[in-house]
């Protein structure tokens, strides 16, 4: 078996963590969030230190760092480096290449940083709605968030405690954050309208 592929919801936030605790990678969040653990995908781990997260994966010597994301502008904007070992997976169609910043993506929207590195980054967002920069995850959150709470949903997420100044309205202005920051976060699943699975 060359490895396995699942879907589930951003605003499942329990799921989102559970999968990225068990070293999941992130293949797609086009209509869901995939994730995958691929036979030609290495393990990886992820480093936090002094504000930093690092996303390493293994290779013939140990753990390779590939991508540093750090917050700056207080919070508000993503600062993402590459590695030497990135640059040198030259090939744009590279799995680790390309699945390695979404999955970073996710791990940072999990723990509810930053996703946006400024504006010409944020006009683009829309490029990568299947997969890929962590802009095209902020804008793909804004969507899935309204959705749940137009289906009466509510929901519950990590960016639920930023500045109400910074509140998107729509998807397109979500970019910094990923919900409306003056609705209480409640347990996941649970409808509006006293559905659901939870009621």
């Amino acid at each position: 078996m060359r490895g396995f592929r699942l879907d589930t919801y951003w605003t499942w936030q329990a799921s989102v963590r559970y999968y990225l605790a068990r070293g999941l990678w992130v293949t797609s969040w086009k209509q869901a969030l995939g994730l995958a653990r691929l036979s030609y995908l290495p393990r990886y781990e992820m480093r936090e230190d002094e504000g930093e997260l690092t996303f390493l994966v293994d290779g013939p010597r140990g753990m390779v760092p590939l991508l540093v994301a750090a917050s700056c502008d207080g919070r508000l904007r993503l600062q993402l480096r590459e590695t030497e070992q990135y640059r040198r997976m030259a090939d744009d169609r590279n799995a680790v290449r390309l699945y390695a910043r979404s999955t970073l993506a996710l791990h940072l929207a999990a723990r509810g940083r930053p996703l946006v590195r400024g504006e010409e980054e944020r006009a683009r967002a829309h490029q990568w709605c299947d997969i890929g920069e962590p802009e095209g995850l902020a804008y793909k959150i804004g969507v899935f968030e309204q959705v749940a709470r137009k289906d009466g949903w509510r929901v519950e997420s990590p960016y639920a405690d930023v500045s109400p100044s910074h509140q998107p309205q729509q998807p397109e202005q979500l970019l910094t954050r990923a919900c409306n920051a003056q609705e209480k976060p409640t347990s996941y699943g649970q409808r509006t309208d006293g559905g659901g699975p939870d009621a």
